[in-house]
């Protein structure tokens, strides 16, 4: 699974600082998510996902972050 995190906020129109400063999730860390790190902390998708769901409709579990390669 790749996460689309670079193109969830791109829809959403936010960018990575407006993120971490709604979530408490570093910019340091959305930014390697963005771009493949393999590793998450369940907290901070939670976060993430929170944030996007309020304003992308189709945005409702963790797993909506992630497509499938």
């Amino acid at each position: 699974m790749k996460i689309i995190l670079k193109e969830l906020l791109k829809e959403a129109g936010v960018t990575q600082k407006e993120v971490s400063e709604a979530t408490g999730v570093p910019q340091a860390v959305i930014s390697r998510y963005m771009y493949g790190v393999q590793t998450y902390k369940i907290e901070y998708l939670i976060a993430i996902k929170n944030f996007l769901s309020k304003r992308l409709g189709h945005v409702n579990h963790i797993d909506d972050l992630f497509e499938d390669e």
